[in-house]
């Protein structure tokens, strides 16, 4: 059985041409990916979220090899956090709060972009979208 992560990639594969669909944006398919990962991580008990947060349950890892990376940067962040803090390039918190929220003002006021893939700016794992582990 495949899991969601890889049935969203048979689901955009060109056959034809043997290469993603052209019309699909690849911010698109990166945040798709993204929350492939982790419903599929959801549904294997590992993480849990409730209306604000994510939050890891067991960081036993699965033996797959695109799951595990993204099971390892949540275990190593060690917070509860807001779903969105996981998913490449999403919004900073509404408030304004903690380092996305810092991050996002800072770039406001000095044009800077910050880390490739959305990641947050406080050095903490990067999305897991935008990690190579995913690809």
């Amino acid at each position: 059985m495949l899991r969601f992560a890889e049935e969203l990639l048979v689901l955009v594969l060109d056959e034809g041409r043997g290469e993603f669909a052209p019309s699909l944006p690849s911010r698109s398919l990166n945040l798709a990916l993204a929350g492939a990962v982790l419903m599929d991580l959801a549904l294997e008990d590992r993480i849990d979220t409730d209306l604000d947060r994510l939050m890891l349950i067991d960081s036993t890892p699965l033996g797959d090899d695109i799951l595990d990376p993204t099971l390892a940067e949540i275990a190593r962040d060690g917070r509860s956090r807001d779903t969105a803090y996981w998913l490449p390039g999403s919004p900073p918190p509404r408030r304004g709060r903690g380092p996305r929220g810092r991050r996002a003002r800072e770039t406001r006021h000095t044009g800077s972009g910050g880390p490739p893939g959305g990641g947050p700016a406080s050095g903490a794992p990067r999305s897991p979208a935008s990690s190579s582990a995913v690809f």
